[in-house]
């Protein structure tokens, strides 16, 4: 006769040896993390809130492989946005502009520098802020998939 008490007893001891046979890998030390989408390469979205001492506000950037509409393009969001770039006036009119709305760039368009450093870490370079986030490749061979992207934030003072 099955008993409920004896399955759920066995249940927990089974989850319980999981974790001593495999553990969970230590997250990287990051300036922030952000919360990514990934449809294969040819689509990656992150995007999150985030809290640095040189930049504070909402985050987002999207990128795009070959895509029907935007074609290969990378673009760099931002909201709320509190600035602390040792550029002032630059620091203030970002402020300004984002001030309750989210503000769009593409980054060729905007002369941003911009590229895939890995196959998983992108980074962008504007006036004297430098960006580089990893975005983790989907596991178990998914096309789809969330996950976590860590980023890296400096500031040319």
């Amino acid at each position: 006769m099955f008993k409920k008490k004896d399955f759920i007893l066995s249940l927990i001891g089974m989850l319980g040896s999981c974790s001593v046979l495999g553990s969970v890998p230590d997250e990287p030390d990051a300036d922030f993390k952000l919360s990514c989408s990934r449809w294969a390469d040819s689509i990656i979205m992150c995007s999150d809130y985030i809290e640095t001492d040189p930049i504070t506000g909402y985050l987002k950037l999207a990128y795009y492989e070959d895509d029907k509409y935007y074609g290969t393009a990378f673009h760099i969001c931002g909201g709320d946005l509190t600035l602390n770039t040792a550029n002032p006036l630059a620091d203030l009119v970002a402020e300004g502009e984002t001030e309750g709305t989210l503000v769009c760039l593409d980054a060729d368009e905007n002369e941003l520098k911009w590229g895939w450093d890995t196959e998983t870490c992108v980074s962008v370079e504007w006036q004297n802020i430098y960006l580089s986030v990893d975005i983790p490749e989907c596991p178990y061979d998914q096309t789809l998939c969330s996950t976590k992207g860590y980023g890296y934030l400096s500031v040319d003072l």
